[in-house]
């Protein structure tokens, strides 16, 4: 039998962990933890990092400038 390594054990001992969890308590877990971020983040005013919402689009928007 070969010799795992100390990261290895650790792997599969956090693995074992996850599989034999309860997927609604996790889920309920990692939502609570989503708004706790959320509402930290509204306390100090800032928003969502990510792209902007993008107004309608023009007539203009995506015109090919290729001529064929």
């Amino acid at each position: 039998m070969p010799k795992y390594s100390q990261e290895y054990a650790a792997f599969n001992a956090a693995m074992g962990t996850i599989l034999k969890a309860d997927p609604a308590k996790v889920k309920a877990a990692v939502d609570a933890k989503i708004q706790e971020s959320v509402a930290e983040r509204e306390a100090r005013g800032e928003r969502k990092r990510g792209r902007k919402a993008k107004d309608q689009p023009s007539a203009s928007d995506h015109v090919s400038s290729a001529k064929g």
